[in-house]
């Protein structure tokens, strides 16, 4: 049934706004249909942010313990030996948030950070996985090769066994010692030092030795055909280091063939293996004196 207006009997106009009720017109509500959506900003990956972070964590912790390892301490570039997995994190991580960005249909965002991760994590992965490996590389045949070599050759001569202590030398080392240098040269670092006890090489070493490897690099140029390798050696009375001249060649294939060692004593002199050879003549540079000559 149809209403009509209690009044005058005729329907309500279309398009009134309202309802007619028998007290009159009711406003009502109506719903706008050609209203603007309201468009929310994209959400930031945090996906995103976290491969940004650590790609620039890692770029710039890298860049720091290179220059604490220059002017520092050498002991500092251990620090970077972790870094190449921080970076191939922030790369996989960035991969990951481009992907779920470009799947989000603009609803998520955080492009620049995840490119930065995924760019600069590669980047700094591969520079400082290089890094690593050149590190272990001359570190650990140092520490697996030479120094155990060092210790057992500085216990023959220390027995006088100058033929097993031959077995350690370089041909031309071999050569030019003879059986009395070698005897003048252990005897007087009983002496001056006691007892020979061990041989070893690792963070302790670098750290103790790194102002006067240092030093043995800068006069090296030149001078010598090789840096040197730190040895700390243990004797009864005190602590020393000695720095081997050695094949590096030879070393990388796990063989040790010692030129020549300079041994710093605790009293800021030295005493060399040869009568003149490398290590003399690093002294001669650095202008240490030779007690032991």
């Amino acid at each position: 049934m149809i209403d009509t207006d209690a009044c005058t009997g005729e329907l309500p106009m279309e398009g009134s706004g309202g309802e007619w009720h028998a007290y009159g017109l009711v406003p009502t509500l109506g719903v706008m249909t050609d209203s603007p959506e309201v468009v929310m900003p994209p959400s930031y990956s945090a996906t995103a942010i976290l491969a940004g972070v650590l790609a620039i964590l890692s770029t710039a912790t890298c860049i720091g313990a290179t220059l604490a390892t220059r002017f520092v301490s050498p002991v500092a570039g251990v620090v970077i030996l972790p870094l190449p997995a921080v970076g191939l994190v922030a790369a996989i991580l960035g991969g990951a948030a481009l992907r779920s960005i470009r799947r989000s249909g603009g609803t998520l965002g955080g492009r620049p950070p995840a490119l930065i991760g995924v760019f600069v994590g590669l980047a700094s992965a591969v520079l400082q996985g290089s890094f690593s490996i050149a590190a272990l590389a001359t570190y650990w045949p140092v520490r697996t090769v030479l120094a155990p070599a060092v210790e057992t050759m500085m216990t023959q001569g220390a027995q006088h066994d100058f033929d097993a202590v031959r077995m350690a030398l370089s041909p031309a080392a071999s050569e030019a010692l003879d059986d009395a240098r070698m005897r003048m040269v252990f005897e007087g670092l009983h002496s001056r030092a006691g007892a020979f006890e061990s041989a070893s090489f690792g963070l302790d070493v670098l750290r103790d030795s790194h102002e006067r490897l240092r030093a043995l690099a800068r006069s090296a140029r030149g001078s010598v055909d090789q840096v040197p390798k730190p040895i700390g050696m243990k004797f009864a009375s005190t602590r020393i280091i000695a720095y081997v001249f050695v094949d590096q060649d030879a070393l990388g294939k796990n063989q040790v063939q010692i030129a020549d060692i300079l041994f710093l004593l605790p009293d800021d002199t030295a005493a060399c293996l040869l009568a003149d050879g490398p290590a003399a003549k690093i002294a001669q540079v650095l202008r240490i004196a030779v007690t032991i000559p």
